[in-house]
């Protein structure tokens, strides 16, 4: 479960921003927390902000964090640094998560300088929840000699040989191969690759006291979920998404894959070496690609619907049904635990009521669970005590070009208080101000 994620230097955010997943003082919706280690930690966050006040820029600052921690380059982000300021561009911008797996508390962290597209900085620790004690698992620190590793955690000189194979590239999974330290003098090494990103595909069955590593690395690889996942992959999962649906007088009685065409010719080139012969990739849009007998077909969704006889492309769905379709299959098909899904746009183009009775039955639904759901939305529907806690309401506002967070819970705000409609008077900020546009227009006609 994630805890906090602090971050600085990267889109409109500027200081150093901290998002906080552990429960306040208020008492309601007990079934909203999850203590694990003595640590109450919400399940439940929505984030409110007008349009362009930083929401999806902090939806950024996750995806891109991870996506770095997967191996993305570094380059892909060198001009994604807080551009308010000129200055910024030669200062680190730093990402660190707290986070539980597993019953253990990890600290993960790093700086870079991103316009240089080199890291300054990595470190792992684990955390003791209760005492807040720390204990250093690595940390890499770029200096004026190049880079120092502390792996002091490891105490076993193979596994310090084998981190070092790692670092340097020289690892085989199959085999535990001799390490010259003397080849570090003939490579300069560069910090453009974070060494947890390496830790895809290892296997430390001879060394298991590595294997920390890889429980992090899977974390957030497997258990941070940002945006949608792809559209169901399967018929059965899109019969199963459509009987949800259902419920809520969306018409939806069912649906399926069927083929759409060959698209060999325009994305085989593209797409073709990341499949294989009988293999999937699925898109969010509902579609999906399948390498068959050499060839890449196209598969879309449609679906049928209880008021009529024909049935329909997905694409002629409107757009809240369809992404009323990936909230379902996100959060109600999956069967997977302890993950946390952090969604964008949560609700886009739903009707209120929908958005709200969805929210309330995936509560009920992830009670026994501990699954978190993070989402930045419009929908002040769901801004009220009966669906969040004063802790799980937080607000994203813009002042000369910077943006900043805070939560409802630092109003103190009474629980029979009627939060939307303060909201909407402009009581806790984070609201869009508008010009006199007609007088402004009369005025240089």
């Amino acid at each position: 479960m994630l805890i906090n994620f602090t971050f600085s230097n990267f889109h409109s955010f500027n200081e150093e921003t901290t998002f906080d997943m552990r429960a306040g003082a208020t008492r309601r919706h007990a079934s909203h927390i999850s203590e694990i280690g003595g640590m109450p930690i919400l399940k439940y966050t929505a984030i409110y902000g007008a349009n362009a006040a930083g929401k999806s820029s902090f939806i950024k600052a996750l995806r891109g964090s991870r996506m770095m921690i997967r191996g993305e380059p570094l380059t892909n982000y060198s001009d994604e640094y807080c551009r308010c300021i000129p200055e910024n561009r030669e200062r680190p911008t730093s990402f660190e998560y707290l986070f539980e797996t597993g019953g253990r508390f990890f600290q993960y962290g790093f700086e870079a300088v991103l316009s240089s597209g080199h890291y300054s900085s990595e470190w792992l620790y684990e955390v003791e929840p209760e005492t807040g004690m720390e204990r250093k698992i690595f940390s890499i620190e770029s200096g004026d000699k190049g880079l120092v590793p502390d792996w002091s955690y490891f105490t076993e000189e193979a596994e310090r040989t084998r981190l070092e194979q790692i670092r340097f590239d020289s690892d085989s999974n199959d085999s535990n191969e001799d390490y010259d330290s003397a080849d570090e003098e003939e490579f300069e090494e560069v910090f453009d690759c974070l060494f947890l990103s390496k830790m895809k595909g290892k296997k430390f069955n001879d060394l298991p006291n590595l294997e920390v590593l890889r429980t992090v690395f899977r974390w957030f690889s497997n258990k941070l979920r940002i945006d949608y996942t792809p559209a169901p992959s399967t018929d059965e999962d899109i019969q199963r998404t459509c009987e949800i649906l259902s419920r809520y007088d969306t018409d939806l009685a069912g649906g399926e894959y069927r083929y759409d065409r060959d698209v060999t010719e325009s994305l085989g080139k593209m797409m073709g070496p990341r499949l294989k012969e009988g293999k999937s990739l699925v898109s969010t849009d509902g579609t999906k690609l399948i390498m068959e007998n050499g060839v890449v077909n196209l598969y879309s969704i449609h679906t049928a619907h209880s008021s009529c006889n024909a049935d329909f492309s997905i694409h002629e769905e409107s757009n809240g049904t369809r992404h009323a379709m990936n909230i379902a299959y996100n959060l109600f098909c999956s069967k997977e635990e302890d993950v946390t899904f952090i969604l964008d746009e949560f609700g886009l183009a739903m009707h209120p009521l929908l958005v709200s009775r969805m929210l309330k039955d995936y509560q009920e639904h992830n009670t026994d669970n501990n699954n978190q759901l993070i989402m930045a939305t419009h929908h002040t529907s769901i801004m009220n005590f009966d669906h969040l806690r004063r802790d799980e309401v937080w607000f994203i506002d813009k002042e000369n070009g910077i943006s900043q967070t805070y939560s409802l819970e630092d109003f103190g705000e009474r629980p029979d208080a009627e939060v939307t409609k303060r909201y909407l008077e402009g009581r806790y900020g984070a609201l869009p101000l508008f010009a006199d546009l007609v007088n402004n227009s009369k005025e240089h006609a």
